[in-house]
């Protein structure tokens, strides 16, 4: 479904490079690598207007992951990720309506909620050090209030790989907003460099807290 791609961001420089923007991770400092993917839309919401221009809505999807209008029924699920599924290469042409350009309606992954909370997931999944020192930042910061940061750690619910989706680009615009200003964390002394699964580390708060924003909304 490459023709349903207007822009591909790419961390790497692409051969040919037509249609493609190049947006290293250092583009964001010396730990630009710890955002993820959100180095890259972190990068379109500061050229948003240039790209998305008379566009209502924007589609945002992996290179090997996709939103789907429908759950698919030849998938099975992810061994590693519950609110995942898996779609084989041979039955992906089933799914072109989840790539059309076309567009009526938001759409975002299920709703996945814990048996605890999502402070306690992110403690059991990563360095809880790292989101307690995330909030800490965005409430001194005053990106969110002081509340709103309570809630955020407490919240048993999350919308997992937020990132991918199709937003408004209104809606866009104000989440990036706040990911953005959030995003300030990497530069911030309270940030800690982490390897190997662990160095995503913005990738994963910033996710929550899309996930947070957008529920929010």
């Amino acid at each position: 479904f490459s023709h349903y791609i207007d822009l591909m961001l790419s961390p790497v420089p692409m051969p040919g490079g037509a249609g493609t923007a190049f947006v290293p991770d250092s583009y964001f400092g010396e730990h630009g690598s710890s955002l993820s993917e959100y180095a890259q839309l972190l990068w379109l919401f500061e050229n948003i207007d240039n790209i998305c221009s008379g566009y209502e809505y924007i589609r945002v999807f992996h290179y090997r992951r996709f939103v789907a209008i429908n759950r698919p029924t030849k998938a099975s699920q992810a061994l590693n990720q519950p609110w995942s599924t898996v779609v084989k290469g041979s039955d992906l042409g089933e799914y072109e309506i989840d790539f059309d350009r076309n567009s009526n309606t938001e759409l975002f992954n299920s709703r996945f909620i814990f048996e605890r909370s999502v402070l306690y997931q992110y403690a059991d999944a990563h360095i809880l050090e790292d989101i307690l020192n995330f909030a800490r930042y965005i409430s001194r910061r005053k990106i969110l209030s002081d509340i709103n940061v309570a809630e955020f750690l407490s919240i048993n619910t999350m919308i997992p790989s937020c990132s991918i989706a199709v937003y408004k680009v209104a809606t866009f615009k104000i989440l990036f907003s706040f990911l953005r200003q959030a995003g300030e964390f990497i530069n911030s002394d309270d940030f800690r460099v982490r390897a190997g699964y662990q160095r995503r580390v913005m990738g994963f708060l910033l996710e929550r807290l899309n996930s947070y924003l957008l529920l929010a909304l």
